[in-house]
């Protein structure tokens, strides 16, 4: 086997010089090794998790440089290459590899800047006469793409280079670099609104709001008229709850003068976010009447997908399908995609269009605490001591809002047009938070057609369970249709039921005729009970089992007479209730079927063994009906209640 440094010299094809590795030896050994074996995703874990600790040495960067190149992963190898160029600055080999890579990625400026550098150097080296020959492509590129724009001017070129790098880390979440390569930019160019306007979008995202509105106010100095800064602080401003400065800038938005595509999708954007569908519409329209609908495919993609999600929210479902998929004829557009994936579901499993999920209302470090606390309430059991379980739900919501106060103001608009994630979080959290206008957004969220029918359930259940929904019944969507039904709060206890004591003979005998009918062997499981009935004539639940057993026999009538026999001589046993309820479920007499399950489910206090029977019934029910939705809702109270079920497959 080659040691570590034989490992490190293999791996050296680029590069002229190597310095000290920062990382200590046995991780780059470790690293090599991973390498060698050619388990490239194992190498890039490793390496992903050391750049979060710290800066990389440019040895570990140069073999992420070359895993990337052997994976083919542009983006990454840019990054990488980049970065080994701020390290190394006069280092040809990281030049021209980061020119080859901007390149690829369609940044004509950025790889001037690398290859000129790299000729500048070097001009006679092997790679030289090609690299020259690249450059005048790459001229003719830029001047398309960057029309007007004075590309002889090395300084300029800079700037458009910094620009290309800034749209392309923040395209794919790689804030950190967009922070560092603003900074130059504003350093150099301290009145370039774009790529200030960028740093702020930056700093939102990170967690730092009130360091973006002030690089936007700072942008407005410079030019008042931008389209883009007006419109983040409109949207920033509303995301954090201060409605009265985003409603002022709302205003200010709409009497603004657009110069190109990109400012009305900005506009739209913040629009979007408010929920101001007229607004939204209106820079879709003039998007048609400045004829700007060709310029930018990405812009023009965008601004259909808000139309189209208007259009939905209307009521309109054909002509957003329409625009939905004019959008994805410009852009190849992951909003657009969902949401008309969203429309091919039954109606009972919809979520509803939105104009941006979850991730977007939030930054990670944000979204990662609140979702994780959201999420916790859906587990909660509610069946021990209520008030004390609220209790502490209280007091986790207090610290949820002590901190990020503006989360409560967002609850009704993410229930109104966030994802199915998003609406399950202000679900969770909304529930719990105390205010009327909360409770009111939740309650109208349960009786809307908006979201699955199992989550609308589950918060009128929510609101149930705390006391905050009307007495009597409510209107909910069932599969697209109001019908009128009452919610009913279960309260599951395993208290053991207090029976005599049994003759230890009965106890064998129904303990093998358990047995027998779990695999199916109904003869011998009647003539076990036959003779613990016998023993013991009163216990409804021998004779309960029988019947079942004679069912398995297919003897159907005398199946129907004991189970009639059961209900008039123990007309509140419970598995005997549920046992009719089932038979007449498969005659298809469901009105019948229907009426002694909902006398069940009345009782609200149910034994663990009672309330799966009837979970199980209920979804036969429903199963049976073919109304899907209503069948998943009992089959998730099951999964809670008695997750290790061995009929949950089968149903």
């Amino acid at each position: 086997m080659s040691s570590a440094k034989n490992k490190k010299k293999s791996i050296r094809n680029i590069h002229a010089k190597r310095r000290k590795p920062v990382l200590p030896q046995q991780r780059f050994a470790e690293v090599c090794k991973y390498f060698e074996k050619g388990e490239y995703a194992a190498a890039l874990q490793k390496l992903t998790n050391w750049e979060k600790e710290g800066t990389l040495s440019i040895d570990a960067l140069s073999l992420w440089l070359e895993i990337n190149h052997r994976t083919r992963d542009v983006d990454s190898y840019v990054r990488i290459a980049i970065r080994l160029t701020e390290l190394a600055p006069n280092d040809p080999n990281f030049l021209v590899c980061a020119g080859g890579g901007c390149y690829a990625s369609r940044m004509p400026a950025s790889a001037i800047v690398y290859f000129s550098k790299f000729l500048s150097i070097v001009p006679s080296s092997e790679k030289a006469e090609q690299v020259r020959e690249q450059i005048p492509v790459l001229r003719d590129i830029l001047t398309k793409v960057a029309a007007g724009e004075d590309i002889d001017d090395l300084s300029n070129l800079q700037r458009l280079a910094w620009t290309e790098q800034t749209l392309m880390w923040l395209g794919g979440g790689r804030l950190k670099e967009v922070l560092s390569v603003t900074r130059k930019h504003l350093d150099r160019f301290p009145s370039d609104t774009r790529a200030r306007n960028n740093r702020a979008e930056a700093l939102f995202r990170s967690g730092m709001w009130e360091e973006a509105l002030t690089e936007l106010e700072k942008s407005l100095v410079d030019d008042p008229s931008n389209f883009y800064s007006v419109a983040c602080s409109c949207r920033i401003h509303f995301l954090r709850g201060m409605t009265t400065k985003s409603d002022a800038e709302a205003q200010r938005l709409e009497m603004m003068s657009p110069r190109q595509a990109s400012d009305l999708t900005k506009a739209a954007e913040a629009f979007a976010f408010r929920g101001d569908d007229r607004r939204v519409l209106a820079q879709f329209d003039r998007l048609q009447e400045e004829g700007w609908v060709d310029d930018s495919p990405m812009d023009s993609a965008l601004l259909y997908h808000f139309a189209a999600v208007v259009s939905a929210r209307s009521g309109d479902l054909n002509l957003a399908k329409m625009r939905w998929k004019q959008s994805l004829e410009f852009a190849s557009l992951d909003l657009a995609k969902d949401n008309l994936d969203d429309l091919t579901k039954p109606v009972s499993d919809r979520s509803g269009s939105y104009c941006f999920p979850l991730n977007y209302w939030f930054d990670d470090t944000q979204l990662k605490e609140i979702v994780e606390i959201s999420s916790n309430f859906w587990n909660t059991d509610f069946n021990g001591d209520r008030e004390r379980t609220f209790a502490q739900e209280n007091a986790v919501i207090q610290t949820l809002q002590r901190k990020y106060p503006f989360v409560e103001k967002l609850i009704p608009a993410l229930l109104d047009r966030s994802d199915r994630v998003g609406q399950m979080m202000a679900v969770g959290l909304g529930c719990r938070m105390g205010s009327e206008v909360v409770r009111q957004a939740i309650l109208a969220f349960s009786e809307s057609e908006r979201g699955s029918d199992s989550l609308r359930y589950d918060s009128a259940l929510q609101l149930k369970r705390r006391g905050l929904l009307p007495v009597g019944e409510i209107v909910l969507f069932i599969s697209g249709k109001p019908t009128r039904v009452e919610i009913l709060d279960f309260q599951i206890t395993d208290e053991p039921k207090v029976s005599p004591s049994r003759n230890p003979k009965v106890e064998r005998l129904a303990e093998e005729a358990f047995y027998a009918l779990f695999e199916g062997r109904g003869k011998v499981a009647e003539t076990k009970l036959r003779l613990a009935t016998e023993l013991e004539p009163d216990a409804p639940d021998l004779w309960n089992n029988l019947a079942m057993a004679l069912l398995m026999q297919d003897r159907e009538k005398e199946f129907e007479a004991i189970c009639e026999m059961v209900s008039q001589r123990w007309p509140d046993y419970f598995f005997g209730r549920v046992t009719f309820a089932n038979r007449l479920v498969e005659s298809r007499q469901y009105d019948e079927a229907l009426e002694i399950l909902n006398a069940l489910q009345h009782r609200g206090t149910f034994h663990r063994t009672e309330f799966t029977a009837l979970s199980k019934s209920f979804a036969k029910y429903f199963m049976s009906r073919n109304e899907q939705s209503s069948a998943i809702r009992w089959i998730e109270m099951l999964e809670q209640v008695s997750p290790d079920d061995l009929d949950i497959p089968r149903l």
